[in-house]
């Protein structure tokens, strides 16, 4: 074969390989977006069946947080002070004694300026913040825990429709966990696009990175908070975890990649601290006038053992099973809030990651590029879901959440303890995901 031949041929095959490629991404942004919709009729379906009517919630709590949102209009409108919703009037200042929901109120102005009521406006704000977190855990998932296409898609509908979320619609502040897997990603990115030579971009993902956590924290002070010490845990998990195997040079070698991004983390850094202005000026005046919960309340919002696997009564593939499994354990937690349990075949998979990791255990896909990293970070995940639940949890009214309620910055304005396992889902499905890549 003449040397132009065989230069066409490998041009014809150079451009066979980028139509299939391009192809195959066209197929995957197509089956994303009906899955998207398939996971919103699932977790919308209540109210999708009712033709609109029945917004998520109770008659109590997120009634309140619509009054939040409609205060924040009132407040881009001119109409009203940030700090001083329309309750308890007179009083001045007292956005401090509930969350800021503030991440929530760009979707909810503009339902309502489309013409929807607040009621709608509401609801159609909770599909807009589950469509951001599916397509978040997507980026997440493909582009960093680097899992295989269908294994990202299952990730992000699971995550879409976990059962806790479902659970905690009474308290609908808490749906912004949907922001957790975005922060990593731009945290990720901003990492990533600095080694690149991206510098302009790492500086944008970085300014974006800490602007967004601290409003966050703004939005639902729980979310923010746990993330932040969840995000401290598996800091730790990693450090010990590398030292315990004496690779110091591991170590060496981060301590070189965070000093080279010295900028970007001064950057990220930076937005943080302004961003977390508004929430400073909010909730250090009430936190003097505000007496906190006490431990005795506290525990009685921990997690018992059987509510680690407690999906509640309603779910309808483990509902009925749980039940009556919990009520022989410990007679059942009844409160709603610490009703926010694991499917068993998640808590299985999450067990098998841990035990693997501990064991060190080679799997089927050790040989490819990128199985050390991910095996790494499949014991880093584990480990630290591990010990985020058992210092959470309420065994014969005794818990490790005490050190945290005593000596952790922020951990005695925590009431409710369990919420935190809506931030560890997030590495569940993680979790879960790069097992079924590895077993894929």
């Amino acid at each position: 074969m003449r040397l132009a031949e065989l230069k066409s041929a490998e041009t014809r095959e150079r451009c066979a390989d980028i139509v299939a490629e391009n192809g195959a991404d066209v197929h995957f942004y197509w089956a994303a977006v009906l899955l998207c919709a398939f996971a919103l009729v699932v977790f919308f379906w209540d109210f999708l069946t009712s033709g609109f009517n029945l917004i998520a919630g109770d008659v109590g709590d997120n009634r309140f947080l619509i009054v939040l949102l409609e205060h924040w209009r009132a407040f881009f409108h001119g109409q009203a002070a940030f700090q001083s919703p329309n309750f308890f009037w007179p009083e001045p200042d007292i956005l401090g004694y509930s969350d800021g929901m503030f991440l929530f109120s760009l979707p909810y102005m503009i339902a309502r300026a489309t013409g929807a009521d607040l009621y709608l406006a509401f609801e159609l704000t909770l599909i807009a913040l589950k469509v951001l977190g599916f397509f978040s855990m997507l980026w997440l998932l493909r582009s960093f825990v680097r899992v295989s296409r269908t294994v990202a898609l299952v990730g992000a509908v699971l995550f879409t429709i976990s059962n806790m979320y479902v659970v905690a619609l009474n308290h609908a502040q808490l749906q912004c966990v949907v922001f957790i897997p975005l922060i990593a990603c731009l945290a990720l990115s901003a990492w990533a696009a600095y080694g690149e030579e991206m510098k302009a971009a790492a500086r944008i993902y970085a300014v974006a990175f800490g602007i967004l956590l601290a409003l966050l924290l703004f939005t639902s002070f729980y979310t923010g908070w746990f993330a932040v010490f969840f995000a401290a845990i598996a800091l730790a998990v990693a450090v010990i975890k590398v030292a315990k195997e004496r690779d110091f040079s591991a170590l060496t070698h981060w301590y070189r990649l965070a000093a080279a991004r010295r900028e970007i983390l001064f950057i990220g850094a930076a937005g943080f601290c302004i961003a977390i202005i508004p929430f400073l000026m909010t909730y250090l005046p009430a936190l003097k006038l505000h007496i906190g919960p006490s431990y005795r309340e506290v525990l009685a919002f921990s997690s018992h053992p059987a509510s680690i696997f407690d999906t509640g009564g309603r779910n309808w593939m483990w509902g009925r099973l749980v039940a009556k499994l919990a009520s022989r354990l410990d007679n059942g937690p009844t409160h709603v809030e610490i009703r926010v349990g694991w499917p068993p075949a998640l808590l299985v998979l999450t067990v098998i990651g841990g035990v693997l990791a501990m064991r060190r255990t080679k799997f089927v896909k050790d040989s490819a590029e990128g199985s050390e990293d991910s095996n790494f970070l499949l014991a880093v995940l584990s480990f630290s879901f591990f010990i985020c639940l058992a210092v959470s949890l309420n065994i014969e009214g005794h818990s490790l959440w005490y050190f945290v309620f005593r000596f952790v910055p922020g951990g005695s304005a925590i009431h409710i303890p369990t919420r935190l396992n809506l931030v560890l889902n997030v590495l569940v499905v993680v979790v879960a995901c790069i097992l079924l890549t590895k077993i894929e």
